[in-house]
């Protein structure tokens, strides 16, 4: 009788150990996907995170260009005011 329960025990020990074992496995495999798939989220970011960057500077320098035309308009248009008003005086 003994040794019947000792056995039933060592089976159940083992089913228990085998359970566990299968357990870690599976969350192993869980930590490996969440892991893959942190990655995945990091470098979708990343690219998004660049193309934002590229349209700013691509926005900064259309931005620049732009005052850069206006300073030189009313340059311009400052050299003509003065012309004019020289003309108009003489």
């Amino acid at each position: 009788m003994q040794f019947g329960g000792l056995g039933v025990l060592a089976v159940f020990a083992w089913l228990l150990l085998k359970g566990l074992l299968k357990q870690q496995e599976t969350n192993a495999e869980y930590q490996k996907e969440l892991a893959d798939n942190q990655i995945k989220i990091a470098d979708l970011l990343n690219n998004h995170l660049s193309v934002l960057l590229r349209s700013q500077e691509e926005e900064y320098k259309c931005l620049t260009e732009l005052c850069q035309s206006f300073v030189e308009f009313r340059a311009k248009w400052e050299n003509h005011r003065d012309f004019t008003k020289e003309l108009r005086d003489k």
